[in-house]
């Protein structure tokens, strides 16, 4: 049974992901084989044992938008440690915890024994190769047995690490006035269109006197771009941008078993979704499927239903600030790219995920709760720099993150300051 999913999985990575021609030769598949078709399905093990086998064999591909899971999550391991971490020169940070032992801030110095720079070689591919400061170790922390912590009295602890549920995520779609004239907007994710669309339009008529806005989407999970078009005029002023000098090409694999996964996707959204402009999008999109079914890698002429006019909008707000870091990815990446066009714009903090070179995800439901999910697009830049993989989409203004990021917000008290310092001038 395994070994016939996990063969299913290469094909897939082989003939259907977007990346395929790109990254030949880069996955071992063999080296896999005979451990999966050893395992029993009897055993209760065996489920979480295959999932991180695939986990595993997925890695090679250093895309984080591919995935695997089994979505009843029988028998598999416990998703977090109950808490979550951030990395910062040669040690871990606590950031949030759920578990009572462990408080905000807390340093953490080693795991199983070995210090930060050790463990790194040994999870070098969990954590996809990136860079020290854009290593997300919540990655690789549920392997982890034990951590020796230093906590804010300076004592040396060494906890066992107690894996459990993790809570339900729940979305943020905030906006307040938090100095007059100066608006925050924080977005978790574009996950949701209409909730999105409601916030803006309780606030629109706030935005369309207000000096400043500010986004905060230091942690957004992505979703549908869509979402985000109806902030476009109050981030964009007077000066026309054309869209199609600055954007990349975006190509689709069409084959026939995508085609069919994507058209089962967009037929169950669109009737999930009621905004408007979404739904025409989706519609959009199954047209394109079922034209070009089988066609291999294709172009959809988004301009005829998003005609591509030049980008402008509103005087006001003057000054429009991005938060970004490396926790908003997906469509949070379309978002700052997107903005960085704008003149009014500034965008500051750390440079974001960076996984949109292959996007656009699909799920192949392998049969007893399994889930593979995998690009179905990929962005082809006219300059090579552009790639976003290893690089994410860079801030205006680099800020390097430090723990005392978890004492104040650093990043909003420096947009604040730039805030008061222009009407100073």
């Amino acid at each position: 049974m395994y070994l016939n999913m996990f063969e299913e999985v290469v094909r897939v990575m082989h003939r259907d992901y977007s990346g395929f021609l790109d990254k030949q030769g880069w996955d071992q598949p063999d080296r896999f084989k005979a451990e999966i078709d050893a395992l029993d399905p009897a055993d209760p093990e065996s489920r979480s044992e295959f999932v991180r086998l695939v986990k595993d064999y997925l890695l090679d591909f250093r895309d984080r938008h591919v995935s695997f899971s089994a979505a009843d999550q029988q028998g598999t391991r416990s998703e977090w440690p109950g808490f979550r971490v951030r990395r910062h020169q040669a040690f871990l940070y606590i950031t949030e915890s759920e578990d009572t032992r462990f408080n905000r801030g807390d340093k953490i110095i080693a795991l199983d024994g070995k210090s930060i720079p050790e463990t790194e070689k040994a999870y070098a591919r969990k954590l996809y190769q990136e860079k020290e400061e854009r290593q997300d170790w919540n990655l690789v922390m549920n392997e982890v047995n034990e951590v020796e912590i230093e906590n804010h009295l300076g004592e040396l602890v060494v906890y066992p690490i107690k894996n459990q549920s993790k809570p339900a995520y729940v979305p943020e779609y905030s906006s307040k006035e938090i100095e007059p004239g100066i608006h925050l907007i924080k977005l978790t994710d574009f996950g949701n269109p209409d909730a999105v669309y409601k916030l803006f339009k309780e606030h629109e008529e706030h935005y369309k006197v207000a000096r400043t806005l500010i986004f905060d989407v230091r942690i957004n999970y992505g979703g549908s771009d869509a979402t985000y078009y109806p902030f476009i005029p109050f981030i964009f002023g007077a000066e026309e941008v054309d869209p199609y000098e600055v954007s990349p090409d975006m190509l689709f694999n069409c084959s026939e078993n995508t085609a069919e996964r994507q058209l089962a996707e967009l037929k169950q959204m669109h009737d999930a979704i009621e905004e408007k402009e979404t739904r025409k999008i989706l519609k959009f999109l199954e047209q394109q499927w079922h034209q070009k079914k089988g066609t291999g890698f294709q172009r959809f002429p988004f301009e005829e239903v998003m005609p591509m006019q030049k980008l402008s909008g509103y005087q006001k707000p003057e000054q429009v600030f991005i938060l970004s870091d490396i926790y908003c990815g997906s469509s949070g990446d379309s978002f700052v790219e997107t903005s960085k066009w704008s003149e009014k714009v500034t965008v500051i903090g750390r440079s974001t995920m960076g996984i949109n070179d292959y996007s656009n995800v699909v799920s192949l439901h392998l049969g007893n709760g399994f889930v593979l999910g995998y690009p179905t697009s990929k962005l082809v830049y006219k300059n090579p720099e552009h790639y976003q993989t290893g690089r994410g989409i860079e801030p205006d203004i680099y800020v390097e993150w430090t723990p005392e990021h978890l004492e104040r917000d650093v990043d909003l008290e420096m947009v604040l300051d730039r805030v008061k310092s222009k009407s100073r001038s």
